[in-house]
């Protein structure tokens, strides 16, 4: 017992010169089942030196607001009530996220009028609740909407934040994109590596079921070449684009990422061609992307570990489904040959609440969190899994449906990868009336690839008026939560997962799209289920997702009660707005 006291006291010296950051989200509450995250009770104390609380809302204003009720009397309050019984740990609070985009972010940093005025509610929001800093999440400066300028401006708003933070005793961090494009695009990175306390690498969901082919989304094959993507490749690209490795926060994910294969007992490696997002996970309900503590569950036919993997993690199938995940030996193989050889300043994960925090598993509490934390130490060697060879007959290949969706390569959804992924899935494509079987058509959301051809494509009233008498519409300042609807809603995905492959909301560039669409129709065309509110900017109290249209979904319905207030693009045929009754 000695020996072992003494073991765990040197390992908790060794990791404690490391930063471990854990994110937690405000909507794992709200999962069913095995996923429900209890903020209050469900946390280990002093797993992590660093809890961040994701998300808040940023204004244009540069107001600070919560997304959900429950954050302040709740949320707030369970996170900081553990610094009482470990006094070493430090919260930060999370503004933005894939789904806030760039929304109030672009107004704040236009003016230094605006920046201050942002720090200055910052940080009297932030002593208010009782955090020790500010995480910034934009994501990303320079894209999604934001203006190319805005790559310097998110430098000074570093640097004036960190500036009067210092004075308050206050952290100011970011999380980054990992991939080498987009950080190309946004980021000043040996400025801004000067002014924050640390970025956290966001080095996960490098591959995803956007991309028409499997791939591991935390791929650790050190001989990528430059183009392709890997956590290798991200960490060498920050540290040679003058980043002080000290500061770097090795990103590591409690998520896989999946795809449904077409012949998933035959054809089933990195590589293979999938047909979108994976099977939904009973807890986390998205396609493409599973908790840690459900991929446990998962009766893998094929599986190959990481010390056989050229990605150096695990990735398999189940005869229907290719998962690429991280289990506690490729979590540990990056803490030791990155994180460590690369003289990192810590490891950060998304998320707390995706690990397996209840022993679901069978394997302990947080067994990824504690994998990284005991791969600070070399001589811990963490639990391997097996390689599996499926040796049985495999079944006839699946009929799969003629018609195969994708997004309409040249109309108002062009390039917006969430829309690809709601085309492909197979819940709402090609049976959905927004799958239309025209070439070059400019009015629809999907394109189907087959040989259906018309004489002309269909007009915006032509697609709508299909819609429409498809789908009950409804027109009232309320939504019913009861009526029937066929229409296949878009997958939730933006709730488990942060990078901006995430897939499951709209942002304003959307929005803006979609009312002026629904707006220019000769016949006045609706979504289906479209509510029709006042439009008075002070009538929009509250927000929420019209329970029967085509953006019926918790990530949406977040979106909606963020922005519905303050965007004037929020279209009314998007989000029911109640009259503030």
């Amino acid at each position: 017992m000695v020996k072992l006291l003494l073991f765990f006291a040197l390992l908790h010296i060794a990791s404690s010169e490391y930063i471990r950051v854990c994110y937690v989200t405000n909507w794992a509450q709200n999962r069913q089942g095995v996923g429900h995250y209890n903020i209050s009770t469900d946390y280990e104390d002093k797993l992590c030196t660093h809890i961040i609380y994701a998300f808040a809302n940023v204004t244009s204003d540069g107001s600070i607001l919560p997304y959900e009720k429950t954050d302040i009397p709740i949320g707030y309050k369970a996170v900081n009530a553990f610094k009482k019984r470990d006094p070493n740990l430090k919260t930060l609070l999370a503004v933005g996220g894939w789904i806030h985009g760039s929304v109030g972010f672009t107004d704040i940093v236009k003016t230094p009028e605006g920046r201050w005025n942002f720090i200055t509610k910052a940080i009297s929001y932030l002593k208010k609740h009782d955090f020790n800093g500010l995480d910034l999440d934009w994501e990303y400066p320079a894209q999604r909407g934001s203006p190319p300028g805005d790559r310097h401006l998110f430098t000074l708003l570093c640097e004036e934040l960190k500036r009067e933070f210092s004075k308050h005793n206050l952290l100011v961090t970011a999380a980054v994109a990992a991939g080498v494009p987009s950080a190309t695009i946004s980021y000043e990175i040996y400025e801004i590596s000067k002014h924050l306390d640390f970025i956290n690498l966001m080095s996960y969901d490098l591959h995803g079921s956007w991309e028409s082919s499997t791939g591991h989304h935390t791929d650790a094959n050190e001989a990528r070449p430059i183009y392709e993507h890997s956590v290798y490749i991200s960490v060498d690209y920050w540290l040679s684009s003058g980043m002080d490795p000290s500061k770097l926060i090795l990103g590591l994910a409690a998520h896989g990422r999946g795809w449904l294969l077409r012949d998933g007992c035959r054809e089933w490696n990195l590589g293979t061609r999938g047909r979108g997002g994976s099977t939904r996970g009973n807890s986390t309900r998205a396609r493409g992307i599973l908790a840690y503590y459900e991929i446990c569950d998962i009766q893998f036919q094929n599986r190959i570990c990481t010390s056989s993997s050229s990605v150096n993690a695990p990735y398999g199938s189940n005869g229907q489904d290719f998962i690429g995940y991280d289990d506690e030996e490729s979590i540990a193989y990056k803490v030791k040959n990155i994180m460590k050889k690369k003289n990192l300043g810590g490891f950060m994960f998304w998320t707390i609440d995706l690990d397996d925090f209840s022993n679901h598993c069978g394997t302990g509490k947080f067994p990824l969190i504690k994998a990284a934390t005991a791969a600070v130490d070399q001589d811990i060697q963490p639990r391997a899994c097996q390689n599996i060879t499926h040796t049985g007959e495999c079944p006839p290949p699946p009929t799969l449906p003629p018609n195969k969706c994708r997004v309409n390569p040249i109309g108002p959804w062009k390039g917006r990868i969430e829309e690809d992924e709601w085309c492909k899935d197979p819940d709402n494509c090609p049976n959905s009336p927004y799958c239309v079987h025209y070439k070059g058509c400019t009015s629809c959301v999907c394109e189907c690839d087959d040989d259906v051809t018309g004489t002309a494509p269909p007009t915006i009233s032509t697609v709508f008026t299909k819609a429409s008498t498809t789908l009950p519409t409804k027109s009232s300042t309320t939504c019913s939560t009861t009526s029937s609807t066929t229409f296949s809603t878009k997958p939730s995905t933006t709730l488990s997962t942060k990078y901006s492959t995430t897939l499951s909301t709209k942002s304003s560039t959307t929005l803006s799209t979609l009312s002026k669409i629904s707006t220019t129709s000769t016949e006045s065309p609706v979504l289906p289920g479209a509510c029709t509110v006042p439009t008075d900017q002070r009538l929009r109290r509250s927000c929420y997702i019209n329970p029967q249209g085509l953006w019926k979904g918790d990530a949406i319905d977040l979106w909606c009660k963020a922005n519905c207030r303050f965007v004037k693009t929020c279209a009314t045929n998007m989000c029911c707005c109640d009259s503030g009754n």
